[in-house]
């Protein structure tokens, strides 16, 4: 029996078959990502609770435990948790440049090693780690939300 496009109906499953499995390792390979740079967002939250902001970690705990949430959910292909988690990055965005600025405004001379290693890692954090999550969740949110009807 011919299908679509003169295509017998199993050419088309084996098709189906196969971008499944594309999907799926698209996945897998996106999941890893985020998960490097949850890790990489976590080094700055674990140095900034030994400055005098240690108050402000509070986001980054958030982020922690919707991370954990969606390490436990995303075998169910679950893509809220990651448009939750890119807003969560924003706003820890947000919170690190508005620490930057704090830093800057206090006396230089007042600040110890680890609130000068806390201010780098902050640059850092908002300057790379934070890019770096929020890319691969764009992408993991448009593998998950690829279909085979779509094609």
């Amino acid at each position: 029996m011919m299908g679509v496009a003169g295509m017998n109906s199993d050419a088309i499953s084996a098709s189906i078959k196969e971008l499944d499995e594309v999907q799926r390792k698209v996945v897998r390979t996106m999941s890893c990502r985020l998960q490097v740079g949850f890790v990489l967002l976590l080094i700055p939250q674990l140095i900034l609770l030994f400055s005098i902001y240690w108050y402000t970690t509070v986001i980054g705990m958030i982020i922690l435990a919707f991370v954990f949430i969606y390490c436990w959910t995303h075998r169910e292909r679950k893509s809220d948790f990651i448009l939750m988690y890119s807003g969560l990055l924003i706003l820890n965005a947000i919170k690190d440049i508005v620490l930057i600025f704090f830093f800057f405004f206090a006396p230089l001379t007042d600040l110890t090693a680890v609130e000068y290693v806390a201010m780098v890692s902050l640059i850092v954090d908002a300057g790379v780690f934070i890019p770096y999550s929020i890319y691969y969740c764009v992408w993991l949110h448009r593998s998950l939300s690829v279909t085979v009807s779509s094609f």
